[in-house]
């Protein structure tokens, strides 16, 4: 039986789409518009991440979660839901400091829409920092809290009920995403810090202007982007998505005599998205392929225009010496036996976020070791400084680029 559709009762300016309407201000008003075409989104992903979220609500709040309740627990709880449940709850337990205050699964008013509130998965007032927690319980792209416009709104709307006490601007605000089932996640946990003052001007301010924009219904603009369109539910009758695709898909007219264009998914017939669900992965592949020999001549000293190589992130941060390392946590800090030592030594990363950056002292940081970046392509106006290599090291063009 196919789920039940409901209308949209108001436009979505809901905190997890805070990328989207921000950037893309009329594609609120559009999806409100076009709810009708917009498949059910009720899945078994959202409906095990609802459950997953009550489970690690009820054991900070030590209590058992409320499985008769199918809208707080639409799926079965499993023993995996319950292990990382656990741990979610010891993790954000260990953040509340003396005269700190939790806020769980927390109903508080949208400050920059009346009438509408976000549910805050964790938050910690502490007298001397805030930190937002957001569990994300998918299996997918881990999420980045730097600079995350949802948890940005969390920690406007818990700035707006602490009214009249403002912090300070300079106060220290952690973002945390806790994510335990995150692809190739090496921790699950990934903490960003910052100060109430960046916030305020750089997300914050964002997220106001954009909606007052989109409930004026004033200066609303299509704007595409990777970024913007990943989650949107109206991309695949969006024209402006279409355009936004046809104009990089163009690019590749040169290597055929006829123009290359992308109808809309729901303009085409039940045989040609079958084929294209046939096909679709080779030509994945071919892409992959073009993008490999890519990286290749680049990296022999090629150029290739629009693009330059760049080091990658690199790995993760490791201790250069395990074993010292654990002498100091256990010497000079406060932590305990059982929180330096897992099977292995904690990482750098899972130490600065227990003792905070302040206590993380030089001998430590002396003692942290990264492995370096390679070579990725990337745009031109990429922030990254261009990366120089010596052709005659690894590869040697055998053609130049205009026969390419």
């Amino acid at each position: 039986m196919a789920a039940k559709k409901k209308r949209a009762p108001k436009l979505d300016l809901n905190p997890s789409s805070a990328d989207r309407w921000t950037t893309c201000t009329a594609s609120p008003k559009f999806v409100f518009d076009n709810w009708d075409r917009i498949p059910p989104s009720d899945t078994f992903f959202n409906q095990e991440g609802t459950t997953a979220h009550e489970v690690g609500a009820a054991f900070l709040q030590n209590r058992k979660p409320d499985e008769a309740d199918k809208e707080k627990c639409p799926v079965p709880v499993n023993a995996e839901m319950q292990m990382h449940g656990w741990d979610y709850a010891e993790y954000v337990q260990n953040l509340v400091k003396p005269g700190g205050r939790l806020l769980v699964e927390q109903k508080l008013p949208l400050f920059y829409m009346p009438g509408r509130n976000a549910i805050v998965d964790a938050g910690v007032i502490n007298p001397d920092e805030i930190h937002i927690v957001d569990l994300k319980y998918g299996e997918g792209i881990i999420v980045d809290p730097e600079g995350n416009l949802q948890e940005s709104i969390y920690l406007g709307c818990i700035l707006k009920s602490m009214a009249p006490v403002w912090p300070g601007p300079d106060m220290p605000v952690f973002l945390h995403i806790y994510q335990p089932r995150g692809r190739n996640a090496e921790e699950p946990f990934k903490v960003w810090e910052t100060t109430l003052r960046e916030v305020e001007t750089t997300m914050l301010d964002k997220i106001q202007f954009a909606a007052r924009d989109v409930l004026a219904e004033k200066n609303l603009q299509f704007l595409p982007s990777d970024k913007a369109c990943q989650w949107c539910p109206a991309k695949g009758f969006c024209e402006a998505r279409q355009r936004y695709l046809t104009q990089d898909i163009e690019a590749l007219s040169v290597i055929s005599d006829q123009a290359i264009t992308l109808p809309a998914p729901d303009a085409l017939s039940m045989e040609q998205i079958a084929a294209v669900l046939k096909h679709g992965s080779n030509i994945g592949k071919w892409i992959n392929d073009v993008a490999g020999y890519a990286l290749s001549f680049m990296k022999g000293g090629g150029k290739i225009p629009g693009n330059k190589l760049v080091l990658s992130r690199g790995g993760n941060r490791y201790w250069s010496n395990p074993a010292e390392a654990a002498k100091l946590l256990l010497k000079d800090t406060v932590l305990k036996e059982n929180e330096v030592y897992e099977r292995k030594i904690i990482g750098p990363a899972a130490a600065e976020k227990l003792l905070g950056k302040h206590k993380f002292t030089m001998e430590l940081t002396n003692m942290v070791a990264k492995p370096p970046g390679s070579p990725v392509i990337a745009p031109v106006d990429d922030k990254r400084e261009e990366y120089a290599v010596d052709g005659s090291s690894e590869f040697s063009p055998v053609v130049e680029l205009e026969e390419f």
